[in-house]
């Protein structure tokens, strides 16, 4: 009864965000309210007091140095702390911990604790983040339910943005997942603090999946306010994505969308954010092509953004190149950023990867992120030593 009661609660409360858009302060007020308490009395129902006992704690992670340098100082004013010099240097980008916490068969408590660029006091870009804390109720494969902050499900690597090992470049394609960096703002916010619904289900005799996530949060704030904790604004914002994945993972395809509102100041509280995504991928032998398309409209602005990866296997050895482009508003002209990309990664053993790569940046004289005296165009040689464990 429970169950059914908590998919009533749910599928009335994403029918009314998709028809109305929260349009009314009742309809803001009791969905949410209505959808976390039906997910609470699921997880209630779970089993309270049940301790952990060691054996159901699990602990991971990954480790990685970097290493960059520049064709030349991208700025008309470079300092030691300036990243881009022309005479490189080291970073020791990531030490994330992962715990897996089962409380019970169905329940668990999952945490990423992530700390980056070696942690120092007076370091500006130094940071001790929980990238996600949520706990989790199992239904069935079909069907979870989660609570807490998350890494906002987008395209294909949303959810992994910083677990090197996961994939083969250096970095994923920073036009598509790190938009706000490159000249535009970001396709989506990358954290989520609220409730998701998710599964996966069999079909086709059981060769074949469809993956499906659905999630209610607080969205985007002003810089100043951690969405973590805050909402600037009453609309909450709604967000979904689904995949289809074929045995072996051998074709993967999938779409994504989000809905919200942001705050950018005292004035403009509610700046409408919508966007779409596209992705794809083919693994055929040692071939795999990838590539994703993102549109995100942020109030009068349209952002549009793509890239293709190819890569071939031989061995230990993996070479690939990649095009990525991102044009941040389509009605500025000449405000583009493209990135050509070869590289190749080895696997050394199961947990340790050394990848190589040349990056080829061009960009558009009014793109924003180029500043007086700044190079429009210019290469970049990066190197990672990445270690999992």
């Amino acid at each position: 009864m429970i169950h059914m009661d908590f998919l009533g609660a749910a599928s009335g409360f994403f029918w009314r965000i998709m028809t109305k858009k929260f349009s009314s302060k009742l309809t803001r007020l009791i969905f949410p309210t209505s959808l976390a308490i039906s997910m609470m009395v699921c997880l209630v129902s779970a089993g309270a007091g049940h301790a952990a006992k060691l054996d159901a704690i699990n602990i991971y992670g990954y480790f990685d140095l970097d290493y960059r340098i520049t064709t030349g100082d991208r700025y008309s004013k470079s300092g030691p702390d300036d990243p881009n010099l022309k005479n490189g240097a080291f970073d020791q980008r990531h030490l994330n911990i992962l715990t897996d916490i089962m409380v019970s068969p169905n329940l668990s408590l999952r945490t990423h604790i992530e700390f980056e660029h070696g942690i120092h006091p007076s370091a500006d870009s130094a940071s001790v983040v929980m990238e996600y804390g949520f706990g989790e109720f199992a239904l069935s494969d079909a069907l979870k339910i989660r609570g807490g902050k998350i890494l906002s499900p987008y395209g294909l690597f949303s959810e992994i943005h910083d677990a090197t090992p996961a994939y083969l470049a250096v970095s994923l394609p920073e036009t598509f997942y790190r938009a706000e960096f490159k000249g535009g703002h970001m396709l989506v916010p990358k954290w989520m603090t609220g409730f998701a619904v998710l599964g996966e289900l069999s079909i086709l005799s059981s060769r074949h999946n469809v993956e499906y996530v659905v999630y209610v949060g607080n969205g985007e704030s002003r810089f100043t306010t951690n969405e973590s904790s805050q909402d600037d604004n009453p609309n909450k914002a709604i967000g979904c994505r689904v995949q289809f994945i074929s045995s072996r993972e051998i074709f993967i395809i999938g779409v994504s969308s989000y809905f919200g509102d942001r705050a950018i100041s005292t004035e403009e509280m509610r700046v409408p954010h919508i966007a779409f995504a596209g992705h794809a991928s083919l693994t055929w032998k040692e071939i795999n092509l990838t590539g994703e398309f993102g549109r995100s409209q942020m109030g009068s602005v349209t952002e549009n953004t793509w890239y293709v990866q190819s890569s071939f296997r031989v061995g230990k050895f993996t070479p690939y190149v990649r095009v990525q482009v991102m044009d941040p508003s389509d009605a500025e002209p000449e405000d583009f950023w493209t990135v050509y990309v070869a590289g190749v990664n080895l696997k050394v053993t199961d947990a340790l990867f050394v990848k190589v790569e040349w990056d080829e940046n061009a960009r558009g004289r009014r793109n924003n992120d180029i500043i007086s005296g700044e190079a429009r165009n210019f290469g970049e040689f990066r190197a990672s030593f990445t270690l999992m464990f």
